[in-house]
């Protein structure tokens, strides 16, 4: 099919032309003409062939140019979070309910040199609700992924582990930092997804940014956050006497579906 003003509905959201285009816009209405906003294009005329001349113009409903960028793309985490280092995704979450549900685990977790613990494992290793909750090496060299920590290891947690699933979340566990306690300065193999449920203004998460300084974040019980943990950083507890507590776990940045 030939595509052009009269049936532009028809066009697929895949089809690069300037009707997919993100710098495309009508003046004031269909009919007044159409330009395009692409800084580049901003002294540029197209002509079409035997056709008077209309300022401004594009290269044709159906048609592009070299700068094309389809405005109905699928959007990724990744592509939204872009440069920031973390990013709101929820503000709704009852965290008075999670602290409840969380009872369950018992709190020998907490215990000094340990301070996580699995609420999502693997097949086969159910029974272990450490295991995953260290460092990536042993996950892989078990021959395991991250996305392999899907199965909810405690079923009475029911709105967590619902909370965790509409997120999209695997290899989640609880993560405790006492006070004056930090993290070492380091990277993961993928994104987090933070959900705060204690902690005060004296713990936060030190990230590096674009330029390669260092940058204080907070984020507060309540609310969900996307965190890039792929580039350096480290969470801080300097609160002397509050204990800092979150779920913590990983979700596919470059899903569409997410």
């Amino acid at each position: 099919m030939e595509y052009n003003l009269h049936n532009r509905n028809q066009i697929p959201d895949d089809y690069e032309c300037c009707y997919n285009c993100e710098f495309m816009s009508w003046m004031v209405a269909i009919g007044q003409g159409a330009r395009c906003g692409n800084e580049k294009n901003r002294y540029r005329v197209f002509r079409p062939e035997g056709k008077k001349l209309k300022i401004p113009v594009i290269p044709g409903v159906a048609k592009k140019c070299e700068h094309f960028s389809n405005i109905r793309r699928k959007m990724t985490l990744r592509t939204d979070i872009g440069n920031e280092r973390t990013m709101p995704l929820r503000h709704d979450v009852d965290v008075d309910k999670i602290l409840e549900e969380i009872k369950v685990v018992g709190e020998d977790w907490k215990t000094e040199g340990i301070c996580q613990i699995m609420i999502q494992g693997a097949e086969g290793k159910e029974d272990d609700v450490y295991f995953g909750s260290r460092e990536f090496k042993e996950i892989a060299e078990a021959g395991y992924s991250e996305q392999d920590f899907i199965i909810p290891l405690f079923p009475k947690m029911i709105y967590t582990n619902n909370l965790l699933k509409e997120l999209k979340m695997y290899r989640s566990r609880l993560m405790l930092l006492k006070p004056k306690s930090c993290l070492s300065w380091h990277h993961d193999p993928s994104m987090r997804i933070h959900i705060p449920l204690c902690g005060d203004t004296d713990s936060f998460h030190l990230i590096e940014n674009i330029e390669g300084t260092k940058e204080v974040y907070h984020i507060y019980p309540g609310e969900v956050h996307l965190m890039n943990t792929e580039v350096y950083h480290s969470g801080i507890n300097l609160s002397r006497k509050v204990d800092r507590i979150h779920i913590v776990g990983c979700v596919n940045v470059d899903d569409e579906n997410n």
